[in-house]
């Protein structure tokens, strides 16, 4: 039985896609093109998705480069997309191009046609997906973290706290090198691993406002020749990602006297830079602090 489909075109031609999916014709490419492990992108990742792209349609909005109505529109699609309410239009294969130029142009035809917009001149406007997808990665992976790995290690230390008071009366060989050594308490064994898992936990609540470092923000990759410009820069906050109920992005913070990277701008914004310049591979910065955005290439070398 033949699935009922319709024609949808883009630069190569015409193409194929089932009649009833919201996405179009490069999504369509893409499934034919990487028939590879049939693994497809998880619940956490489209969430991510769908919050870059809804901020990214707010501000593109408040800077007036998208009309008001249009950006409202798109942000509305962005968010069911984040909810999950279309899951199911995800259906490029997780191994395809290596910037998940594939998966990003997924995302936007779905929001394009939700929202009665064009996919690349509308909801990728400002863009890239060299950088969309390692900051989705950033988002997912430090709502994860907020959400599953800080709550069941919290969880083990306690229940490893509560073996060791249990077993602290019992005595037991110790071990060294794989022999016999003097004895110890059960209950200072596990006291052990309960202090290993408290470690842990401390570096990784230290981390847990790292996940979104300046160097996989949104605008600061493109290579793609013919990018449109937009006529401002475009400024991406962490507030309007926990806006949308987005977790464990926090201010960002370094080390004293270490981490690589430059600073945070002094708002803590995350910044878009639509022109299509590159930052330099020492990520280049305003010197003062005060400009809140990256430098194009050719001011980190005045």
């Amino acid at each position: 039985m033949n699935t009922p489909s319709r024609i949808e075109r883009d630069t190569l031609g015409e193409v194929l896609v089932p009649a009833e999916a919201l996405y179009g014709a490069q999504t369509q490419r893409a499934v034919e093109n990487f028939p590879i492990s049939q693994l497809r992108f998880t619940r956490p990742f489209i969430r991510a998705l769908g919050l870059i792209k809804a901020a990214a349609a707010r501000v593109n909005g408040e800077l007036g480069v998208l009309p008001r109505d249009l950006a409202a529109a798109i942000e509305t699609a962005a968010q069911q997309v984040a909810k999950g309410d279309y899951d199911a239009q995800f259906v490029v294969d997780i191994f395809q191009t290596g910037s998940g130029t594939s998966t990003n142009m997924n995302a936007n035809e779905v929001i394009a046609r939700l929202a009665g917009a064009h996919p690349n001149d509308h909801v990728n406007l400002s863009q890239s997906s060299n950088d969309v997808i390692p900051t989705v990665i950033h988002v997912a992976a430090a709502e994860l973290v907020h959400h599953e790995l800080l709550p069941a290690m919290t969880l083990l230390h306690s229940t490893l706290r509560e073996k060791a008071e249990e077993f602290d009366d019992v005595l037991k060989i110790g071990r060294t090198h794989l022999q016999d050594a003097v004895p110890i308490r059960l209950g200072q064994e596990f006291n052990g691993y309960a202090r290993q898992v408290e470690l842990s936990i401390d570096r990784v609540r230290l981390n847990e406002d790292l996940q979104l470092h300046p160097k996989h923000v949104l605008g600061h990759a493109r290579n793609e020749i013919g990018d449109q410009e937009s006529p401002a820069d475009l400024d991406l906050d962490r507030k309007r990602l926990v806006k949308y109920g987005a977790h464990g992005l926090g201010p960002q913070s370094f080390p004293d006297g270490g981490g690589e990277g430059p600073p945070p701008s002094p708002d803590g914004q995350l910044s878009i830079h639509p022109s299509g310049a590159h930052l330099s591979s020492r990520h280049c910065y305003d010197s003062s602090g005060m400009l809140g955005r990256p430098l194009v290439l050719a001011e980190c070398f005045e």
